[in-house]
């Protein structure tokens, strides 16, 4: 998570290459500087949100692990029964 502070030194880096690629014009700051906001506060949701996933960071926690993470077996869990290709019991048709 990021401070207030860290927030705005990435806001006004982004706004300011924002403002250099729209050829550095004149007057439009407020709106370099809220574009920029957006897509800052987006990347820091999405962050955020890929943390929560199994498999990713949770805060104060470590990584995602526990009752119900997916993917987090180890190598140590047993593989599942290959499965049979021939047909099942119970399954033939009837005449």
């Amino acid at each position: 998570m990021t401070t207030d502070n860290e927030r705005d030194k990435r806001i006004r880096a982004r706004a300011y290459e924002l403002w250099e690629n729209d050829g550095r014009r004149h007057g439009d700051h407020e709106r370099y500087w809220h574009e920029a906001a957006r897509e800052i506060d987006a990347e820091a949701q999405s962050d955020l949100a890929s943390d929560l996933q199994p498999g990713g960071m949770q805060p104060d926690r470590g990584p995602a692990g526990g009752v119900g993470s997916i993917g987090n077996e180890g190598p140590d869990k047993a593989k599942a029964p290959p499965r049979r290709t021939g047909p099942r019991r119970g399954t033939a048709k009837k005449l």
